[in-house]
């Protein structure tokens, strides 16, 4: 079982995990989509398609969970933005697929999404 979890960095330190995204670099949702988090479509596609590198480094991370896993069963990738509103939460979204697509089970979990300030 892999588990996914998008954090704040805001809000707390990362927590224990096997593989730690920092997503604090991505490209930021514009300005008239920041009521919307990184679950809609919009979001994701204004992150995840703005630095098309982001593909491929999910691609292997979600490669390399799917080895660790046969290792130990269980691993856990946090990824990490400054609220865990936007650019974790889509990017967690996006591992999830490329996850199951490899035929791993997994589960996403978004630490930080209902402290949304705004």
């Amino acid at each position: 079982m892999i588990t996914i979890i998008s954090i704040g960095k805001k809000y707390d330190q990362a927590q224990p995990c096997d593989i730690h995204l920092d997503a604090t670099e991505w490209p930021t949702p514009p300005p008239g989509h920041r009521q919307l988090d990184g679950r809609h479509p919009t979001i994701q596609t204004s992150v995840l398609t703005r630095n098309p590198v982001l593909f491929s480094y999910l691609l292997l991370a979600a490669q390399f969970a799917q080895r660790l896993v046969k290792e130990q069963d269980q691993v856990t990738v946090v990824i990490e933005c400054n609220e865990g509103i936007h650019r974790s939460v889509a990017g967690a979204e996006a591992l999830l697929a490329y996850v199951t697509e490899l035929g791993e089970d997994a589960t996403v979990f978004h630490r930080d999404l209902g402290r949304r300030s705004s």
